[in-house]
């Protein structure tokens, strides 16, 4: 169910060609109609013979009125193209034919009009201009069919070639998850309430639908549809729509707004761009565009049906006549990946270049403009190098999306992918393929899958050290550290795939845990508590029946609670509850006697453990307790057994209550 834009110069014939087939003029508005000459968007419908639903956008031809065509040629399937043949090829055709090469579509067919006013002779002169005008475009290779549509001779051969390639043109149409509806006109009855028409575009949206207006982002209602003239309880996509809309004012809607079926977030004005100058033979007389973007008040970007002002333009060229792009747009509508947009510069009236959206808000703001350009100079590159043998459309879109990535971000893995992108996921893993052994070579390390920049990692890995090490001397204690306060958000290594993160830390003898960067441990005494230290360990000298307790050595030492955590911690004291302490060293050593009696008899009593150890019940009993608490001994009645962990137990770890 396709949407065909018919195109060419004013007064081509193209109006009379849509009545001719359709049977009414698409013609609208009492001025077109009084002048022979359309001004707003025109609209008609049509069935191919085998039942194909087609709509047609007819698109003013007249220079004046160019706003007005590219409203309506951003959301065609295919493309009409009408030229006069007493005219030929006019300014109208060249520049109707380059806003085509940036519409959504492959597929166009050529009508040559008028053959009734001229001889044969002028009608092959003007198909051999056509055939050498369009070279090198999707045009080259459409077929040229003649007619004329005040006799009717050859309408049928464009009927027969139109059908054909509307056909095709249905068949590749591939639906999206979620409805766009760029509003191209707005008007309201009285009675009916507000109603809006457009190209339906991605999923289909029935009657009693919700759908959100943007920009504001607001909810409206569906209320009725109609296509072709017929109300419809369910709209075709890509089909000419109408929408009657509750919840909506006439003042509260105008052309250029975007309804969606679900929720989406609104452009913050940063935008990237994948740009095309046309084929040499279709190129405008206009200035490099570097030299255009100096002057970005002259610029207004279509997307849809909407006219964007653009504020800024930047670009980095990766291949001849082709370039990345940074713009800052003057709107709010929650824009694509993938979605097609075409600059126009005011000053001339003139489509010097076109292409595909990127990135939306996708990269750090706040850039100096040197510091701008340089990263889309190194996205360029990439992109050259991965797209250098006729990569298809689409691909190059996916590409320069991980390339922009990588050089605004630092990284990129196969599984990025922007939001509301409008490419299909297979183009991204065709990009992927691409791309990753050109990052191999040139020099990105790669882990799991992600590459990143090594130098920018290098920098921040360095930070971060340099902060450990002044929090670590600050406090002895510290074993972990949230990586959010080390590298704030728009850091290369938080960002990275956990396992990626983990890897790399432990290359510089660092753990990562739960979104923490985990310290090394350290068991030396930090110098500002070594006097402290050895007056505490010296009290732990000598049989444990004089060592200090736990309340003795707080009040004993009431300037070092860091400290006596520090030894706990470090397992130079071991906790055992009830305020008894011991050594690291005598839980070791008590431990590993146990064990060895254990692994002989397979139980010990209180009674035995007091006679091997030669202790008394103040320290076999927590002792022993203890050791249930490690899983190295379980209770069974008076005597302990191997308990779940006994054949794992070495070094002692600090109970939790301590």
């Amino acid at each position: 169910m396709p949407t065909i834009g018919v195109l060419g110069h004013t007064d081509h014939g193209k109006s009379a060609l849509i009545e001719r087939l359709t049977g009414v003029n698409p013609m609208h508005l009492p001025e077109e109609k009084r002048r022979g000459l359309t001004i707003q968007l025109g609209f008609g419908f049509w069935n191919t013979p085998s039942g194909v639903p087609v709509s047609f956008i007819d698109v003013p031809g007249h220079e004046r009125y160019l706003r007005n065509m590219l409203r309506g040629v951003l959301t065609i399937d295919g493309a009409l193209m009408v030229v006069a043949a007493d005219d030929g090829v006019m300014p109208g055709t060249r520049e109707h034919l380059r806003a085509s090469l940036y519409a959504p579509i492959t597929r166009g067919l050529i009508v040559i009009t008028k053959t009734d006013l001229v001889p044969p002779e002028r009608v092959d002169e003007v198909r051999e201009t056509l055939t050498e005008l369009v070279r090198g475009s999707f045009w080259e290779g459409a077929q040229i069919v003649p007619c004329s549509a005040l006799t009717g001779e050859g309408v049928d051969k464009v009927s027969a070639a139109l059908a054909r390639m509307c056909e095709e043109v249905a068949s590749e149409l591939v639906p999206a998850p979620f409805a766009r509806f760029f509003v191209d006109r707005v008007f309201a009855f009285k009675g009916e309430g507000v109603i809006v028409t457009g190209s339906l575009l991605g999923a289909s949206v029935k009657a009693g639908d919700t759908l959100y207006r943007y920009p504001d982002g607001k909810h409206v209602k569906v209320r009725s549809i109609e296509q072709a003239g017929e109300e419809m309880p369910q709209a075709r996509t890509h089909f000419r729509t109408a929408f009657n809309l509750s919840g909506v004012k006439r003042g509260d809607i105008a052309v250029g707004d975007l309804l969606l079926s679900s929720r989406a977030q609104p452009c913050k004005g940063q935008v990237e761009a994948l740009l095309m100058e046309p084929p040499e033979m279709l190129r405008a007389e206009s200035p490099p565009l570097d030299e255009i973007a100096r002057k970005p008040q002259e610029l207004n970007a279509f997307v849809g049906s909407a006219l964007i002002e653009v504020k800024r333009l930047q670009v980095a060229p990766f291949a001849e006549g082709k370039y990345l792009a940074q713009m800052n747009l003057k709107t709010k509508l929650p824009l694509s990946s993938g979605t097609e947009v075409i600059l126009f510069r005011t000053s001339t009236r003139k489509i010097p270049v076109g292409g595909w959206l990127l990135s939306i808000d996708g990269i750090p703001r706040g850039l100096r403009r040197t510091q701008m350009a340089a990263r889309l100079k190194m996205a360029a590159e990439l992109l050259a190098k991965a797209a250098a043998n006729g990569v298809p459309t689409q691909v190059q879109v996916a590409l320069a999306e991980f390339a922009l990535h990588l050089a605004f971000h630092g990284f990129i893995s196969g599984d990025f992918r922007p939001q509301l992108s409008l490419l299909p996921p297979e183009r991204y893993e065709e990009a992927w393929n691409l791309l990753a052994p050109v990052l191999a070579s040139a020099g990105f390390s790669e882990s799991e899958s992600t590459y990143y920049n090594p130098d920018v990692l290098s920098r921040e890995v360095t930070r971060l050290k340099r902060q450990l090490t002044g929090l670590a001397e600050a406090n002895p204690l510290l074993e972990r550290v949230p990586m959010r306060n080390l590298l704030p958000e728009g850091n290369l290594l938080p960002r990275l795939p956990e396992a990626a993160i983990r890897e790399i830390l432990a290359e510089h003898s660092l753990g990562y845990e739960q979104a923490s960067v985990v310290l090394p441990r350290k068991d030396e005494i930090p110098p500002q508590w070594q006097d402290a230290y050895e007056d505490i360990i010296a009290r732990f000298e000598g049989s444990p029946t004089h060592y200090p307790t736990m309340a003795m050595l707080k009040r004993d030492y009431p300037t070092s609670a860091k400290l006596i955590s520090f030894l706990l911690q470090r397992e130079k004291l071991v906790h055992l509850g009830g305020g008894v302490l011991i050594t690291g060293e005598d839980w070791r050593d008590w431990a590993s006697k146990v064990h060895k009696w254990l692994a002989k008899r397979g139980k010990i009593s209180v009674g035995e453990a007091k006679e091997l150890l030669h202790l008394s019940r103040k320290y076999v009993i927590p002792l022993l307790e203890d050791f249930d608490k490690r899983g190295f001994t379980k209770r069974e009645g008076d005597a302990r057994l191997p308990g779940p962990d006994f054949d794992d137990f070495g070094e002692p770890s600090v109970p939790s209550d301590c």
